[in-house]
């Protein structure tokens, strides 16, 4: 069993996991650009693309520049196969579990061969996976945390500027990294010593993310970064309409985690004490309340009797978990854990700062730093008592629920973007299969959840053209990515 929950093999795992499935969500959006810049390198966003239903400039798009650019890589090295280009990604996921693995030493010794695997192959990790932006900014900001503590250990400005380097990749790799870049200023603020380290990684963090936005301005006029936050500050509106998206995604971060963190949840009632027995028994009425949630129709049932009680347990749970940590952290023989508890506080704040809506990917850094923060606990009781030791059917039921989750539908309707007026004033709907397929059958589409009566089926998986009645614009029998679906009318998507 150890050979297969280390770094390597997990990465290998998640690897063949992405491999296998097809391009899917926003898949094609990258695979555009990558294509686009593997043609024009120093051009990237010079070309229109096809994205919110009719042709837009590529700056319109949120595609911050290091994963377009890794997969134009690959895409010059062995061409557009989509099989190939996954694999091409390893880095990335070895990158992410084996920097995970260090965390988990250094702040939860003794659990990483359980813990890691149930972070990893969890339904917040494993399922997410593809060629999107979220996993490899996060295996670039747990490297650019690692590097940085290391520095710290050493007093080595070396390693703070590599720590900086990578932080400033993660951070253009997506917006999300900027949190990641706040963990490594608190770590360094609490170890007030080191200051050399702190201020060379931020300062060269803030180097590279600049350098690439100001290449931007000469080049295009604008900034990304700066484009995209002009975008969301006209959305949002006054402060008061701001607040109240945010509080908007409370929600649905509490129906998320009702699936996503359901095995972080139950290993955290364990190690504050309630008994294998219990855990167990809730363990079995989760199961049954997912079975429900596949059997019964409607989305209301769903997300407010079923995920986001068990969401809010969840929160509950790590929040109790941060609690025990600091105010007994004298019988359980520990320094005060600031750095973890303020990790998780950070990817809160990061969640509400940074999501313009509620989606699973949006909670993969709470899910780790809140998987870190309950190693932890689970760590410091099972030295104290052998018999806490976390059970090992917990590993197996987290594990099972990461591999069947990209079968089931989602825990909330994730608002899609408006459906607008393409050409010709026609519906339209986006090609999201990316692979070459023959027949309208084989090519996957996204409606918008405004005229679905239920949810898109099934989660992280494509929808058929034939399901969605879409009929393919493309005059030959192959689709590609960004091909176009038109219906001669608008669209009835009752069955989505």
């Amino acid at each position: 069993m150890r050979r297969f929950t280390g770094p390597f093999a997990l990465a290998i795992i998640v690897t063949l996991a992405n491999a296998a499935k097809p391009v899917v969500v926003d898949d094609t959006a990258y695979l555009a650009y990558a294509r686009h810049i593997a043609q024009h390198p120093l051009d990237p966003y010079g070309f229109t693309i096809h994205w919110y239903t009719f042709p837009e400039p590529a700056m319109d798009v949120l595609a911050p520049p290091v994963l377009p650019y890794w997969l134009a890589l690959g895409i010059g090295l062995f061409g557009e196969h989509i099989f190939l280009l996954k694999l091409w990604l390893f880095p990335f996921l070895w990158c992410f579990t084996y920097s995970l693995d260090v965390l988990l030493r250094r702040f939860a010794r003794g659990t990483e061969r359980f813990a890691l695997p149930l972070i990893v192959l969890s339904p917040a990790v494993l399922p997410t996976v593809n060629l999107m932006l979220d996993i490899p900014a996060a295996a670039l900001g747990l490297a650019a945390l690692a590097m940085f503590m290391a520095a710290c250990d050493r007093d080595d400005w070396k390693r703070a500027m590599l720590a900086g380097l990578i932080a400033g990749l993660a951070m253009q790799t997506k917006y999300t990294g900027l949190v990641a870049t706040a963990a490594i200023l608190w770590y360094g603020f609490l170890t007030r010593r080191k200051i050399r380290p702190t201020i060379v990684a931020g300062a060269v963090a803030a180097m590279i993310f600049v350098a690439w936005e100001g290449l931007l301005l000469l080049k295009y006029g604008e900034s990304h970064f700066l484009h995209h936050l002009a975008e969301q500050r006209e959305a949002s509106g006054s402060l008061w309409h701001w607040w109240g998206e945010k509080l908007d995604l409370l929600p649905g971060l509490a129906g998320h985690l009702g699936c996503l963190g359901i095995a972080i949840a139950l290993l955290a009632a364990h190690s504050l004490g309630l008994s294998n027995r219990r855990t167990v028994i809730v363990a079995v009425f989760w199961s049954l309340f997912v079975a429900l949630v596949l059997l019964t129709p409607g989305v209301a049932i769903r997300a407010r009797n079923v995920w986001r009680p068990v969401g809010t347990f969840a929160l509950i749970a790590a929040l109790s978990c941060a609690y025990v940590l600091w105010v007994h952290r004298k019988p359980l023989r520990l320094r005060p854990p600031k750095f973890v508890i303020g990790w998780v506080l950070l990817e809160l704040a990061g969640y509400f700062a940074l999501t313009p809506f509620p989606a699973a990917r949006r909670v993969i850094g709470y899910t780790i730093a809140s998987g870190v923060l309950v190693a932890r606990l689970a760590s410091r009781r099972q030295r104290i008592d052998s018999a806490r030791a976390p059970p090992r059917w917990l590993l197996a039921f987290g594990i099972s629920i990461g591999c069947l989750s990209r079968h089931w539908t989602p825990s909330t309707p994730t608002p899609k973007r408006c459906l607008r007026k393409g050409p010709r004033n026609s519906s339209a709907v986006r090609s999201e299969s990316g692979s070459r397929a023959t027949g309208a059958s084989s090519i996957t589409a996204r409606a918008p959840a405004s005229r679905c009566s239920s949810p898109v089926r099934p989660w992280f998986s494509p929808v058929s053209a034939s399901y969605c009645r879409f009929i393919p614009t493309t005059t030959s029998s192959t689709a590609r990515t960004s091909d176009w679906f038109r219906s001669p009318r608008q669209p009835t998507v009752s069955n989505c």
